[in-house]
This record gives structure tokens, C-alpha cells and sequence, in this order.
């Protein structure tokens, strides 16, 4: 996954990883979990791929997080509360690959 919301997200967890202490912050609303996360990362992903520059809109993205509940700060959080655990990322972004491949929303993969 080559996009810049991957990059922009894995830039903000080594961020906020290196700044803090882990521990949820008051922006977190009581926390996101695994699967919303995921969820929510693949829908945003899925937008992404099949945007012809391969952004999504400021618009798309609200209407994304709406759908599924989630604030970008909720994501945020979960990524600087779970970001220095290397083997619990490396489940999640394989979770997120392989439902964008069993979904074919993977670059490459033709699309319904």
C-alpha cells in the first residue's frame, strides 16, 4: 500500500509515538478499537485507490468517518496508543492488507 494517507498515517504514529507516553489522550473519546480502526482505515484506503489522483476529498473523508463514527482524532489516538507496539501495528496494517485484497481494492487489483 503506496498512498499518502498510509504514509501520512505512519508518520503520525512515529510522531506522536516518539512525543508521548502512549497512554490514551483525552482527544481519544474514550478509544477506538482494533476492528473500528480497521474498518475505518480500509474504507479511507479503498476511497483513495479508486480516486483518479489518489486522494480523497476533504468531503469524501468526512462522509467516510461519519459513516463508520469515527473522528480523525479517534484515529490518531489509536495510532499513538498502539504505535510503539511494532507486532500489534504489523497485525493491523496485515489485517487491513488483506481486506483490501479479499475486497480487490488493492492497486493492481481490478475492481468491481
Amino acid at each position: 500500500m503506496n498512498s499518502m494517507l498510509r504514509t501520512g498515517l505512519l508518520a503520525a504514529v512515529v510522531v506522536v509515538a516518539s512525543c508521548g507516553d502512549g497512554s490514551p489522550s483525552a482527544a481519544d473519546g474514550g478509544g477506538l478499537d482494533r476492528e473500528a480502526f480497521i474498518a475505518t482505515y480500509v474504507d479511507l484506503r479503498a476511497a483513495a485507490v479508486r480516486a483518479e489522483e489518489g486522494v480523497v476529498s476533504d468531503a469524501e473523508r468526512a462522509a467516510i468517518l461519519g459513516r463508520r463514527g469515527v473522528t480523525e482524532e479517534q484515529l490518531m489516538a489509536f495510532a499513538g496508543r498502539h504505535g510503539q507496539d511494532v507486532e500489534f501495528m504489523r497485525g493491523v496494517w496485515d489485517e487491513v492488507e488483506a481486506r483490501m485484497d479479499a475486497e480487490r481494492i488493492l492497486p493492481g487489483v481490478d475492481t468491481p
